[in-house]
């Protein structure tokens, strides 16, 4: 709860204009209408954005209109040799 909309429009204000925003968090950590709004008066240049306030992302998500915002899909950890030594470690647990 302390971090739900930490980055809000009054914390993007203080921003210098031009930021890039990354979040590789929690979701709701920023506001996305904040955001949003951010982007399209070029307070915001950028965001790259690894989680979202509701995921998956929605395809109508007027995040998706900027060029200059990249997704990711939160699943760094999807791979066969993360499950496998997931695996492995419960199996010593067992």
């Amino acid at each position: 709860a302390e971090t739900h909309h930490l980055i809000d429009s009054a914390a993007i204000e203080r921003m210098k204009k031009g930021v890039r925003i990354v979040n590789v968090s929690r979701g709701p950590i920023i506001s996305e209408s904040a955001l949003i709004e951010g982007l399209r008066s070029g307070k915001v240049h950028s965001a790259a954005l690894d989680v979202f306030e509701n995921e998956p992302l929605p395809a109508d998500s007027p995040l998706r209109e900027f060029d200059l915002c990249i997704f990711g899909t939160h699943n760094g950890s999807n791979t066969v040799d993360a499950v496998r030594r997931a695996s492995h470690q419960a199996i010593q647990y067992l």
